[in-house]
């Protein structure tokens, strides 16, 4: 019944309230009446305010707004000042906040497109055939391409600022993560495809693919995938196997990585230690 008059009886006195409720057939026991004497008390001594309960209608809060990520950060700004040269962290300074505002723009609408339209794999086309395609919305390329134009991954092996590349390197990365939709992911195995490349000396036949693992020409830039095979393990890297053998009696700079359809592949037995799990 109270369903009924609910948006009815709002009224300010308690006792009226109690009175329209009786009329209505609506009997309320002795307890209620004291409490409603104490209210109306209570009501007399602090009026309510004519704002004070919310009004029925539409609310929609606005959503939070990206700013430039790199000036929003002090943290980052403090440590690279305290950490770099002047004369680097002025260079990168200016790049890192133009690269804020390409984050805002522009690389934060693509990451939200990408969350939309995750990847798919297509195992048959329309006619029954296997075809086994990998299918990517437009703005996964795109990421891809401001990648290399960024210098995402080719920042850290130019050299342009000597020991401090690799902090540069991090830096972009670091503002670039939130917004990229797991991109980071296929950077990260790149970097580890071309670090373990460059640890051999950039042998000859992996020359090619060095060069574009590390470009920053998007009609050239290559990214790397890790493959997990084995039918035990998954990413348990304790259960891998693997296999490798010195193609010299020089162990250490010239190995040939075999590898097998068991276990997570990686360049490891006379080699030296990858940093990472990754190839090309």
């Amino acid at each position: 019944m109270w369903n009924s008059y609910k948006m009815k009886l709002w009224l300010s006195d308690y006792k009226d309230w109690y009175c329209v409720l009786g009329r209505r057939g609506i009997q309320l026991s002795k307890k209620w009446s004291q409490q409603t004497e104490a209210m109306d008390a209570y009501s007399r001594k602090h009026p309510r305010v004519p704002s004070g309960r919310a009004e029925v209608g539409l609310f929609c809060q606005e959503p939070p707004q990206l700013g430039n990520p790199y000036l929003e950060d002090t943290f980052l700004q403090d440590y690279l000042k305290s950490h770099l040269p002047p004369k680097v962290f002025t260079e990168m300074s200016i790049d890192l906040e133009r690269f804020g505002v390409r984050l805002k723009n522009e690389i934060d609408p693509l990451g939200r497109e990408c969350e939309l339209n995750p990847p798919r794999l297509q195992q048959f086309d329309a006619w029954g055939r296997r075809v086994d395609q990998i299918i990517t919305c437009a703005a996964w390329k795109k990421m891809k391409e401001i990648s290399a134009e960024e210098g995402l991954i080719a920042k850290a092996y130019e050299r342009r600022y000597s020991n401090w590349s690799r902090v540069y390197q991090v830096a972009k990365l670091y503002l670039y993560a939130p917004s990229a939709s797991l991109f980071t992911s296929s950077l990260a195995m790149t970097d580890g495809a071309a670090k373990v490349i460059e640890s051999l000396d950039i042998p000859r036949p992996v020359q090619e693919a060095y060069a574009n693992l590390t470009s920053s020409n998007p009609s050239k830039f290559w990214t790397s995938g890790q493959w997990m095979t084995e039918r035990k393990g998954g990413s348990d890297v304790a259960s891998r196997q693997y296999c490798s053998v010195t193609k010299t009696p020089q162990p250490r700079r010239s190995c040939i990585l075999f590898l097998q359809l068991m276990g997570l592949r990686q360049l490891l037995g006379n080699c030296p230690m990858a940093p990472t799990p990754f190839m090309v």
